[in-house]
């Protein structure tokens, strides 16, 4: 069982985008973030609440660690140059025709050809960090990410 979820963990915390700084407050929580057959394939079902919050706290920190490291490795100046929103409104992923509308009424069309399908997520915290490609939008609640370009 052990292993199990150890693989488990690994999978899921390798899936998300990690949060631009601290632990990510938008981490729903692996029985929110993964679909329920997954779930329970993986033996989740079995934890106790306080084994799954326990589990949840550690996907949280895990993923502020990767998003500290990838920056550092980018030589992104985070003060400086990444933008933190919130998406308005729900958001359940993205597809090269999607718009992405911000809080502050800012849009941003996806300039890239993916999709992404989530379980709906109430305003999500987004990150616009700039690349030598242009804008990249990160959703850690997600881990989506992609190429954007503004669109207002």
């Amino acid at each position: 069982m052990q292993i199990r979820l150890l693989a488990a963990c690994a999978a899921l915390s390798l899936s998300l985008l990690p949060a631009a700084r601290g632990s990510d407050p938008n981490f729903p929580g692996v029985e929110k973030a993964m679909p329920a057959e997954t779930f329970k394939a993986a033996g989740l079902a079995k934890l106790s609440p306080g084994e799954r919050a326990a589990l949840d706290e550690w996907i949280r920190g895990y993923s502020a660690r990767r998003s500290q490291e990838a920056a550092r490795q980018a030589g992104v100046d985070k003060a400086k140059a990444i933008t933190e929103s919130k998406i308005s409104g729900s958001y359940v992923g993205f597809n090269e025709r999607s718009i992405i509308v911000l809080e502050n009424g800012d849009s941003y069309r996806v300039a890239q050809y993916s999709s992404s399908r989530n379980n709906p997520i109430q305003s999500p915290r987004v990150f616009l960090i700039p690349t030598m490609l242009g804008l990249k939008m990160f959703i850690p609640a997600t881990g989506d990410e992609f190429r954007v370009v503004k669109s207002n």
